[in-house]
This record gives structure tokens, sequence and C-alpha cells, in this order.
């Protein structure tokens, strides 16, 4: 399974970006085949506060699936990949500002996601067009993806995890749509 799981994650961007259709409708089609691949496992409920915090998590996972979506129209595949999956460094910066301990290994993945960022920048600065448009889209899209992740983390303590994952991602596609 996890070879399997790897091997989707690793053709998702290359895939997503030979799709004719608009990035929102990729996007919105992402979550209801998950959500519905999901459903029949459901099992448990969410508190009325757990069932707000879900929508809101779907509301960043929209954003995140829409906007790195959008990105690979823009951008190459592995400036996309690169800079979408720099989601640890805004889940750090996160816990910074709210007095969390953060180690060494996190400064150190930081300033190694930077320095890795600023090249991929760089190097499509000489591309021309609109790589850099590419470039912030996925970076929104991981600062989506890392209010997804945040949220998440508080509504574990409202229900399980089925439940959670099966709302966001409802309401995730019914924001795209």
């Amino acid at each position: 399974m996890l070879l399997f799981g790897v091997g989707i994650l690793s053709t998702a961007a290359i895939l997503i970006r030979l799709a004719a259709a608009p990035a929102v409708t990729v996007a919105c089609w992402r979550l209801l085949i998950a959500g519905a691949a999901l459903a029949p496992w459901v099992r448990g409920r969410l508190s009325r506060r757990g069932r707000l915090l879900a929508g809101l998590a779907g509301l960043f996972l929209a954003l995140h699936f829409g906007l790195w979506i959008e990105s690979l129209r823009h951008t190459s595949v592995a400036s996309s990949v690169v800079l979408v999956t720099t989601t640890p460094i805004f889940l750090g910066l996160w816990s910074l500002l709210r007095g969390e301990p953060v180690g060494r290994a996190l400064w150190q993945g930081i300033a190694l996601s930077v320095v890795g960022g600023l090249l991929i920048g760089w190097e499509d600065l000489t591309l021309g067009g609109g790589a850099w448009r590419g470039n912030l889209l996925a970076l929104g899209g991981a600062i989506a993806a890392s209010g997804y992740l945040v949220v998440g983390r508080q509504v574990r303590r409202h229900g399980s995890l089925l439940p959670y994952v099966a709302t966001a991602y409802g309401v995730g596609a019914g924001v795209l749509l």
C-alpha cells in the first residue's frame, strides 16, 4: 500500500498538468472522488464544534488544491511540487507564533527549504512568462495546506478521523463546485 501511495502521489502533478479541465474542476473532482471512496467506512460522529472546524478545514483544503493545481498551469511541475511541499515551514512558523517548542531540526529544515525555494525561484525567473505566478500559487497552496493541518489537529479532539475527513472533503468539494 505504501508503494501504491507513493506511486500515486509521484504521478499526480504530471497527470494533473496533462488534464484539459480547469484547475478548479480538477480539484473539485479530486475531493469528490476521495470523499466518495471514504464514505463507506465513515463511522462515528463529530461534535458541533468538530463539524464547524471540519468545515473550516475543508475551506483550507479547497484553497490548497485550487491554488496548487492552478500553479501547474504557470510553472514547471518540479517547481510547483517542491514549493507546495514547503508546508512544514509554515507549520513551524505557526508553532513559533503559538509559543510551542521548536527543535533544531525544524530550523535546519526551514533553512534548507528556504534556500531550495530561492534557487527554484531564481531559475524560474530565467524561464520568463508566468513562472513566478505559478510559484506564488504553489506557495499559497502550501500555506492553505498548513491551515488544513492546523485546524485538523484541533478537530481530532471532537471526534474520529473518518467523519472529519469526509466532512472536510465534502465541504472542500462544495466550495470548489
